[in-house]
């Protein structure tokens, strides 16, 4: 009876996102998740918030006795939508301790957010299969299926999907077998470019001048794209904590495309491409940045490489040429008003532009 009179009382609170406000962020996320998976720590929010190139983020709370009991972010990024740049936000981090669910606090942080985010040209979220009836069904949100996307899987093992169905001496046999056509598709690549020498590579620390050379014809061949200037990449990937693998591709040494990925060892061992984007004409490129990623990942006895794609670009079909497989749906909503979005085409989107890796 106690709790629930003082959760009557309590109110959203927009945080100041002090030092000593991101630690008790931090240790809310700490304690939802109890598992090796380490989610919401204080550089995190710094980086995403207030390093933001468009401008400061902000974080909803419900707080109980001096400490955060629920959350909800709102981040500002920027897309070019039909030749324009518009300012947009995501909203996300939306968690709910246990000990107080059921009260409501997630619809009220949403629609808070909402509101103080009104400013924005849409909010947009991608969230997953528990929250999405609450977005649809209380919150002033719709799901939008025209940028029709998914998460794609390339394995380079099929043990552990295989051990679960028919027990694990079949498995690791039957696997063998996969292994060795995953060894030889990847040797009959390594023949096929050793003779191309068309395009080079090079890992990269940081995103330079030049980048915005290529980004400015890029730019032009998409009619849904959010912003990859250097000024965004240099936010999105140079100056994030989490630590990722950058390759640019050329041709002719002028800049045609890149490709960055990050490797989890969450639930299994996986490279995870982020983001790319290449010019339409060097199609091929592409080609030759998913044959380099898988020799990486044999290499390093990785059993996995995923994505997020939409079906709805040039690019799709060089996936599905490469062997990887369409797994589930990423449902992408977006707050109710804007009905420009409802028939979109010609669409670049991958999991970097998510709060999601």
């Amino acid at each position: 009876m106690t709790h629930l009179l003082m959760s009557l009382n309590m109110k959203i609170n927009k945080l100041n996102l002090t030092s000593e406000n991101l630690f008790l962020v931090d240790q809310f996320f700490k304690s939802q998740f109890k598992n090796n998976q380490r989610y919401g720590e204080m550089g995190y929010f710094y980086w995403k918030l207030l390093k933001n190139k468009i401008s400061n983020g902000f974080i909803n709370s419900y707080s109980e006795m001096g400490d955060i009991v629920a959350t909800t972010s709102i981040t500002p990024k920027s897309i070019l939508y039909k030749s324009k740049v518009f300012s947009v936000a995501e909203i996300g981090d939306t968690y709910v301790d246990k000990k107080y669910q059921g009260r409501g606090f997630f619809t009220d942080l949403v629609n808070k957010s909402e509101k103080d985010a009104k400013d924005f040209y849409f909010i947009y979220g991608l969230p997953n299969h528990l929250s999405l009836p609450i977005y649809l069904k209380r919150c002033n949100f719709q799901l939008i299926n025209s940028l029709d996307l998914h998460s794609f899987i390339y394995p380079l093992s099929i043990n552990m999907f295989l051990s679960n169905r028919i027990g694990n001496s079949l498995a690791s046999f039957i696997n063998m077998f996969y292994k060795l056509y995953v060894k030889s598709s990847i040797l009959f690549f390594n023949l096929k470019y050793n003779f191309s020498k068309t395009y080079t590579y090079q890992e990269i620390e940081k995103f330079n001048e030049s980048f915005d050379i290529f980004w400015n014809k890029a730019s032009k061949e998409w009619d849904f794209i959010f912003m990859r200037n250097k000024k965004m990449i240099n936010w999105r990937f140079d100056e994030n904590p989490k630590k990722y693998k950058k390759l640019i591709f050329k041709k002719d040494s002028n800049v045609i495309g890149y490709l960055i990925y990050s490797e989890s060892y969450e639930e299994d061992s996986r490279i995870i491409i982020a983001d790319f984007l290449f010019l339409k004409e060097h199609i091929e490129a592409f080609d030759y940045s998913l044959y380099l990623i898988k020799k990486i990942a044999l290499k390093r006895r990785i059993n996995g490489i995923s994505l997020w794609y939409t079906l709805k670009s040039v690019f799709t079909k060089t996936l599905f040429e490469n062997r990887f497989y369409k797994n589930n749906t990423v449902p992408f909503i977006i707050n109710k008003g804007n009905n420009d979005l409802v028939e979109l085409n010609n669409i670049h989107f991958t999991i970097s532009d998510s709060d999601n890796v």
